[in-house]
């Protein structure tokens, strides 16, 4: 049977803990390790661990000391500047890797956690559970046979209140870099991240790549006391043709759960986060449902399908070559533009989760026409806040992300 190891047990790693629970009972592997660096804070979990016998390590590096060449696959819900060291350490110590999105904050960082795999033999899996939906790979290889036409664009969108106290709940939370190294949080490289590798998977030439981005075009705005943005867009240029464009806010009061539309000259295919995915052709009348695999079920199924992969190579996984693609596209963002503070008269205090959180007036009107047009803000006539510049920033210029 194989062995796993979890570093992290709270906040998000509390729901992957429970994930691998739930596996160990079914025998699907065994729970054998775990690293809880604040035990003060993790009393259930801790009794869970407990409950099944897993050995837990105060850190990364005490457990491996003890367990290395004895884990098969590590799972890391850990802050996202260690994604890199930890998944590195991993490796090394003969394990398999799954880690949280997104694989890095820096394209160079990804590249560190690539190498390695290579290097080491390891496969390193990357937690977008929306790619272990069947029904968006068999949407995919409908794309890909032709029913929407040419595809020319994959757009999508989304809005989800994040009051203070989300930035407030750990030390990197809309911050550039924190005490260990780079980043970058902001909704697409977090929250909406799922949204936007969709949207790039989607956009992809054959059926487990991603889009050929060729240059990036990022307009971002700050409204609440963070580093990074809450209100964004993003525009990609790619080697096959079609734009994929993500427009997103956390600086609002509305929640619209996320969409995904996938252009054609044919037709055309929407998923969204919360009701059915469906393809439409423009000369048929019925519109083709295709029933959305329950959440829970797709993040047990991501998981899963890394136990799979241990035994077979030709189990799919998100793997790190394909989440560079999205790392790679936030970075161009970030170095196509700055994050321009949005002038305090067009801010509101609205009540977000109990809390009085800034929102951008008019946002969810403005996200939506922004996704509708395929535009930037910055592009659109009847927003004044929208005064940043920025130009198209090619992707063969990215070989390093620093501050500019």
């Amino acid at each position: 049977m194989p062995t796993a190891a979890i570093i992290g047990v709270t906040g998000y790693g509390n729901v992957q803990l429970n994930v691998l629970h739930e596996l160990h009972h079914t025998g699907a592997l065994s729970l054998k390790a775990a690293v809880v660096v604040n035990p003060d804070q993790a009393t259930e979990q801790l009794a869970l661990l407990q409950s099944i016998g897993a050995r837990v390590y105060p850190s990364d590096r005490a457990m491996w000391a003890e367990e290395g060449g004895q884990i098969d696959l590590c799972v890391i819900p850990a802050p996202i500047a260690l994604h890199a060291p930890m998944s590195i350490a991993a490796m090394e110590a003969g394990a398999h890797v799954f880690v949280e999105k997104p694989l890095a904050g820096v394209i160079q960082d990804a590249r560190r956690i690539i190498e390695a795999s290579e290097r080491t033999g390891k496969f390193v899996a990357v937690g977008f559970q929306d790619l272990h939906a069947p029904e968006i790979h068999s949407a995919k290889e409908r794309i890909l046979a032709g029913e929407i036409g040419e595809v020319h664009s994959v757009r999508g969108y989304g809005l989800w209140p994040r009051p203070p106290a989300y930035y407030s709940r750990n030390g990197w939370a809309g911050r550039l870099k924190d005490r260990h190294g780079w980043v970058l949080d902001c909704p697409f490289s977090n929250a909406m991240a799922h949204f936007l590798n969709l949207s790039l998977y989607l956009g992809g030439p054959e059926l487990h790549r991603m889009a050929e981005v060729t240059a990036v075009e990022g307009d971002l705005y700050r409204v609440k006391d963070i580093e990074t943005f809450d209100v964004g867009a993003v525009r990609c240029h790619t080697a096959d043709g079609p734009i994929i464009h993500f427009t997103g806010a956390h600086a609002c009061a509305e929640c619209v759960h996320p969409v995904v539309r996938v252009e054609g000259t044919e037709g055309f295919m929407e998923w969204s986060h919360c009701r059915d995915m469906f393809i439409s052709r423009h000369d048929e009348d019925q519109r083709k449902n295709i029933p959305l695999t329950p959440f829970n079920t797709t993040r047990f199924n991501t998981l899963a399908d890394c136990v799979r992969r241990l035994n077979d190579p030709a189990a799919f996984i998100c793997t790190a070559e394909m989440a560079l693609t999205h790392v790679a596209v936030f970075n161009a963002m970030f170095a196509s533009t700055t994050c321009t503070p949005v002038d305090p008269k067009w801010i509101v205090q609205e009540e977000v989760s109990g809390e009085i959180s800034p929102s951008l007036r008019g946002v969810t009107e403005a996200v939506l026409e922004a996704h509708h047009q395929c535009v930037l803000f910055r592009e659109m006539k009847n927003l004044p806040w929208a005064t940043a510049t920025g130009t198209p920033f090619p992707l063969s210029s990215l070989t390093e992300y620093a501050l500019a």
